[in-house]
């Protein structure tokens, strides 16, 4: 059995952050609204890292990112690609073209279709985003020192991001994602201390309203031609601006959802079970989209209502993993 000691109010906004990653995900959803979740509901999770990265040695990092995220990434990968073949072998239209293509994204850790290579598991970029950024953060803190050096690592981190999306560089293996994600992971652990915890409640309602300033405007002039990526690189009108409303709506989320101290278990295997929601949200949203009742909702409500159904059924595959299969949610061992 594993016990952890566990910070309520990070495992609400986890779970609201795995929601809003269903719901961006949905085909009902309005695209001003996807535009909104996607400008900062995939930093919240490298915020989160950020603000729950321990420093230890580099092998530490290494070995519990091999076994928490890039085995975890592989396992679905390869029952996602297998529930796929059997269902174009049972309707007759296997192709070992198409196989080959899947097995290539994989490898090469697409999250979009790119080469030809269409993934398997698209969300599941996330894992090897997370993993490169959580090394390249044991780095940062172990041989960056003084505030100066800091600051040129990175300007020297925004401007490579920059040349990356001006020339439409793509790295593989999430490597472009994992540069995006970098500086939202420094900031919460630089930082979480000055502004996010022990602090007073009077100093972090002036921190949320400081946030929700910064987060606004930057949000509506970046976004005016659609949304903003992480796995696609995609900034928006400028970098900086991404930034600032992506940093600021994750400081003002997480002084929010901080407050919050009822445990309840459900949200707590919600947030111990993220990476089985991220891995097979999709195939669940496939199945929960043929269903006869959405013609009846507006699109909002549909994508709300479908999102919510995709949890619920996301849920006892997070109860049976914890249970019996840990490795595949990350775990050394099983949760009692």
């Amino acid at each position: 059995m594993e016990k952890v000691n566990r910070i309520v109010g990070i495992d609400y906004l986890k779970t609201f952050g795995i929601y809003l990653m269903i719901l961006g995900h949905s085909p009902f959803l309005p695209d001003k609204i996807e535009t909104v979740i996607y400008s900062f509901h995939m930093p919240l999770f490298f915020f989160i890292s950020g603000v729950l990265y321990k420093d230890v040695e580099f092998d530490k990092i290494l070995k519990g990112g091999i076994r928490s995220l890039l085995i975890p990434y592989l396992l679905i990968n390869l029952m996602c690609l297998g529930m796929w073949s059997a269902t174009e072998c049972f309707h007759g239209n296997f192709l070992w073209s198409s196989f080959l293509s899947r097995i290539g994204a994989v490898s090469l850790g697409l999250g979009i279709e790119r080469f030809g290579l269409i993934p398997v598991c698209a969300p599941t970029w996330f894992f090897l985003a997370l993993f490169w950024s959580r090394l390249a953060t044991c780095l940062f803190i172990r041989r960056i020192h003084g505030r100066f050096s800091k600051i040129i690592f990175i300007i020297i981190l925004l401007l490579l991001l920059h040349l990356l999306n001006n020339f439409k560089i793509q790295l593989p293996f999430a490597l472009s994602s994992a540069l995006m994600a970098l500086p939202i992971m420094l900031f919460a652990f630089e930082y979480k201390r000055t502004f996010f915890l022990e602090k007073s409640a009077k100093y972090q309602v002036t921190i949320l309203f400081i946030a929700l300033l910064l987060a606004v405007p930057s949000f509506i002039i970046n976004n005016q031609k659609g949304r903003c990526d992480m796995d696609a690189v995609w900034f928006g009108e400028s970098i900086m601006l991404y930034y600032i409303d992506a940093i600021a709506s994750c400081v003002f989320l997480f002084i929010l959802f901080n407050r919050l101290t009822r445990e309840s278990t459900m949200i707590t295997n919600i947030s111990i079970g993220t990476i089985a929601i991220v891995g097979f949200h999709l195939t669940i949203a496939y199945c929960v989209c043929k269903l006869d009742i959405w013609q009846f909702f507006n699109s909002i409500i549909a994508s709300i209502v479908e999102s919510l159904l995709v949890l619920i059924v996301c849920y006892p595959i997070i109860l049976i993993s914890k249970r019996y299969f840990p490795i595949l949610i990350g775990k050394k061992r099983k949760y009692e």
